[in-house]
C-alpha cells in the first residue's frame, strides 16, 4: 500500500507526500524489528524534509533514525540526533513532538544509567503532555516512568505507572501500545512474586504482537513469559518460550531484546542443573556482557552480571559467584538500580 503511494507521489512529482510514504514504509519495516531497512529508508526521507522546509517532518525522521540507532546499540549518536529532532520540533513550535522526544532522551539515558537524567526529561515530557492534553504522549512518558521505578526497585509506583498507561492507550484503542503497557506490567508482576499475574499479562500482549508482526517485541515478551513459568516451575513451558524468542530474533533485532533473550535462555539451566548446559549458558552470557558493556547498556550490563553470578554458584563455582554478585550488589545501588541492587545481595548471601 505505501509502495503504491510513494510510486504516486514520486510520479505527480508531489515531495510532501514522497517523505510522508517512506516514513511509512520505514515505519513497517521498525516495527516488525527490521533496524538496518528502517534506517535505510529513513534516510532517503531526510533529504525530502530539507528540501521542502519541514522542520516538523525533519525533525520526526531524525526522532525515528535515533531510536533506530538507540536499538543498534549506538546511544551516543542517537542521542545526538534525538537533540537535532529536539532542535528543529522547537524552531517549529510543535510541544509534541519536543515531548515525545524529551520521553524518548529518557529512554536513553535509562539505558545508559543515568537515572537521575532519565526521570528529569520524563516529567518534562509528562508537564507538555498534561498542558496540550495529548494523551498518546502522556502514556509513553508514564510507561517510561514506570520502566524507570522498576529500575530502581520501586514496585508500587512502576505498577501504578504503568496501569495508568494501560488505561489510557485502551481507551484509546492503541492495542500494540496497549500490549507493550501489560508487558510490562507483567515485569512488576514477576519481581512482586506474582509470576501468574504475568503470564497472563504476556499471553495477551504476545496474541497481539504476532497479530501486528512486532518480531522484536514479541521476542522480548516470550523471553519474559518465560522467566514467569521458571518462577513457576514450568521448565517445559519455559524452554520452549526460550526456542520461540530465539527463533524470531534477526541479525537486525535491537540490542536490548537480545540481552532480554539471553538472560531468560540462562535461566533454564538455573533451573534444571547439568554441567554441559550451565557451562555453554555462561559463555553467552559472557559474550553478551561483552556486547552489553562495550555498547553502554548499563542497566543490562547489571542485569547480565546477575545472572552470571547466580551461574557460577549454581555452577559450583560459589565464591566467585557470590564476589561478583556482591559487587553488582555495590554499584547498582551506587547507580540508583535498587532491584538489580537487592536481588544481587539476596542471591549473595543466599546458601
Amino acid at each position: 500500500m505505501y509502495e503504491e503511494a510513494l510510486r504516486v507521489f514520486s510520479s505527480s512529482g508531489d515531495r510532501r507526500g514522497v517523505a510522508s510514504a517512506l516514513n511509512a514504509i520505514a515505519n513497517v519495516h521498525y516495527e516488525q524489528g527490521n533496524l538496518a531497512a528502517a534506517k535505510t529508508v529513513y534516510e532517503r526521507a531526510l533529504p525530502v524534509q530539507r528540501e521542502i522546509g519541514s522542520k516538523r517532518g525533519l525533525a520526526g525522521t531524525l526522532g525515528n533514525i535515533a531510536n533506530v540507532l538507540d536499538g543498534q546499540g549506538d546511544l551516543p549518536a542517537a542521542r545526538k540526533m534525538h537533540e537535532e529532532a529536539l532542535k528543529n520540533f522547537s524552531d517549529a513550535a510543535d510541544k509534541r513532538g519536543m515531548a515525545s522526544t524529551f520521553t524518548n532522551l529518557g529512554l536513553l539515558l535509562n539505558e545508559q544509567g543515568d537515572l537521575a537524567g532519565a526521570k528529569a526529561f520524563y516529567e518534562q515530557a509528562l508537564k507538555i503532555d498534561q498542558e496540550i492534553g495529548y494523551r498518546r504522549g502522556r502514556a509513553y512518558a508514564l510507561s517510561g516512568l514506570g520502566n524507570l521505578a522498576r529500575a530502581r526497585g520501586e514496585l508500587a509506583a512502576a505498577r501504578k505507572a504503568e496501569q495508568e498507561a494501560l488505561a489510557i492507550r485502551t481507551e484509546m484503542g492503541d492495542a500494540l501500545n496497549a500490549a507493550s503497557s501489560r508487558a510490562d506490567l507483567a515485569l512488576v508482576a514477576i519481581e512482586e512474586g506474582r509470576p501468574a499475574d504475568a503470564e497472563a499479562f504476556l499471553r495477551q500482549a504476545i496474541e497481539v504482537f504476532k497479530k501486528e508482526k512486532s518480531r522484536d517485541d514479541e521476542a522480548s515478551a516470550h523471553a519474559a513469559l518465560a522467566r514467569s513459568l521458571l518462577a513457576q516451575t514450568k521448565t517445559a513451558e519455559a524452554t520452549a518460550e526460550v526456542r520461540q524468542a530465539t527463533v524470531l530474533l534477526s541479525p537486525t533485532s535491537a540490542f536490548p531484546v537480545r540481552f532480554e533473550v539471553a538472560r531468560a535462555a540462562a535461566g533454564v539451566p538455573v533451573a534444571t542443573g547439568g554441567a554441559a548446559a550451565l557451562a555453554d549458558a555462561r559463555k553467552r552470557l559472557e559474550s553478551t556482557l561483552a556486547i552489553a558493556t562495550q555498547r553502554g547498556y548499563l542497566g543490562n550490563v547489571f542485569e547480565i552480571r546477575l545472572a552470571l553470578g547466580e551461574l557460577e554458584k549454581k555452577s559450583g563455582a560459589a565464591a566467585a559467584g557470590r564476589a561478583r554478585l556482591a559487587a553488582v550488589a555495590k554499584e547498582a545501588a551506587a547507580k540508583g538500580f535498587g532491584l538489580v541492587a537487592r536481588k544481587a545481595a539476596e542471591l549473595s548471601n543466599a546458601p
